[in-house]
């Protein structure tokens, strides 16, 4: 029972912690999303808003806020290669240490 509560506790989480999509943003319905619409009172959302308005008339496209989650992909994945490699820098530091205290 224990297991139940817990795993519906996660799906209910996992499903209101999900990112707002286009359509959520777009509260005028108009099909673009104003600098409010997008980042409401977010400080870093709004520096991100101008590189993402890439064809500079002050509203975001559907195509150009899409753009945003793509950057967040790449994102993720360098960041896991980037921990990828720093877990490989240190087992060869650990690795070199031992072979020193072999000497």
């Amino acid at each position: 029972m224990k297991t139940i509560i817990a795993l519906l506790a996660f799906l209910l989480f996992s499903l209101s912690a999900t990112a707002e999509t286009f359509a959520d943003k777009d509260t005028d319905q108009d099909g673009k999303l104003s600098l409010n619409e997008y980042a409401g009172d977010d400080k870093k959302l709004k520096k991100n808003f101008n590189k993402l308005d890439q064809d500079a008339n002050g509203v975001l496209s559907e195509d150009e806020f899409a753009a945003d989650d793509a950057g967040d992909e790449k994102k993720a994945k360098k960041d896991k290669k980037k921990d990828k490699k720093n877990k490989k820098d240190k087992k060869n530091k650990k690795d070199k240490k031992g072979d020193d205290n072999n000497i």
